[in-house]
């Protein structure tokens, strides 16, 4: 529905080819098939306008791994490679003029996929990306992110935080939001980016790791972790096992039904200092969930963690 809500609002030949199929399949409106989707949502009008429109239309699907669940990447890919529907045995491939650019992590099943495709050009960004570029690119991200405190930060600082970043923009965005963070006042804003810079080692994924940490640290102070790492594990653990992404009221509703004192605190209290990491935390109709995969990854791998539950009591212990 989004890829086809962007092509009508650029062109009113694709818009009067999408009002006629739903009008005439009402039901794609809340459409499960995402097969049927495609067909009647994407390729009919597709077709109908590329008669019209000469030059190319690109069409760009961001982050594909983190779009749905893995469960589903199979019906998605065959799609996108213009493999047959096994419904109706027919190709569903887009017009000669319309062009996919799609970005993923490297995950087996998605790169086997789209590798071995003839039609496929495959580019690997670890490869062909100047590391240079990157880090300036970053540098004026992080510039534009902390332009409200030019008082205290300049170009030097932000050249240090880019170079720090190791490539990673989602961390130069976390330390962008730690160094403007809610303890700002305590520690200052120059201790919050001299945390950042010397008090977190490694590359990539460890690196990250390290700032979600320095991130959740400061939103729960030391004296309430005892208290508070369950309850954000309990919150979070929702969050994260739902079949289906969902709004803050939906999940406050399903609480009721938890065990006697799942339901002693607010949800918005537990999740509303969470932005920098959750979408949707001042929002009661747009569904929660994690901003970058990474964070999920973060959540659920054991090792990470500085709590361990505890079966038999129910509860949650340190790990020590």
């Amino acid at each position: 529905m989004t890829i086809a809500n962007e092509l009508v609002d650029c062109n009113p030949i694709m818009r009067q080819a999408l009002v006629q199929v739903v009008r005439d399949y009402n039901r794609l409106k809340r459409p499960a098939d995402i097969t049927k989707q495609w067909q009647e949502l994407i390729v009919s009008p597709t077709s109908i306008a590329s008669k019209t429109i000469a030059a190319p239309v690109l069409i760009v699907i961001k982050a594909l791994d983190e779009s749905s669940k893995a469960n589903s990447w199979e019906q998605i890919l065959r799609l996108l490679t213009g493999k047959l529907d096994s419904s109706t045995l027919q190709p569903v491939k887009l017009p000669a003029n319309f062009h996919i650019l799609l970005t993923s992590r490297p995950l087996k099943d998605i790169h086997n996929t789209l590798h071995a495709m003839p039609h496929v050009c495959h580019v690997s960004l670890d490869n062909n990306i100047w590391s240079a570029s990157t880090e300036l690119d970053i540098q004026l991200y992080v510039s534009h992110k902390l332009e409200d405190l030019c008082h205290v930060f300049n170009d030097a600082h932000f050249k240090v935080l880019a170079l720090k970043s190791d490539g990673l923009f989602e961390w130069a965005h976390l330390a962008c939001e730690y160094i403007k963070g809610t303890n700002k006042v305590r520690v200052g804003l120059m201790g919050h980016y001299k945390a950042v810079i010397t008090g977190m080692f490694g590359k990539g994924t460890h690196l990250l790791d390290a700032m979600y940490k320095y991130v959740l640290e400061d939103i729960m102070p030391e004296d309430e972790r005892k208290e508070g790492i369950p309850i954000f594990c309990s919150v979070m653990g929702q969050i994260l096992v739902s079949l289906e992404l969902l709004p803050m009221p939906v999940l406050t509703a399903m609480r009721q039904h938890f065990p006697v004192g799942a339901c002693d605190y607010e949800m918005d209290q537990v999740i509303g200092s969470l932005g920098s990491l959750l979408t949707s935390t001042l929002d009661f109709r747009t569904p929660i969930h994690p901003l970058h995969t990474s964070f999920y990854d973060f959540l659920t791998e054991k090792s990470l963690s500085c709590m361990v539950y505890d079966p038999y009591h129910d509860r949650y212990t340190d790990k020590e």
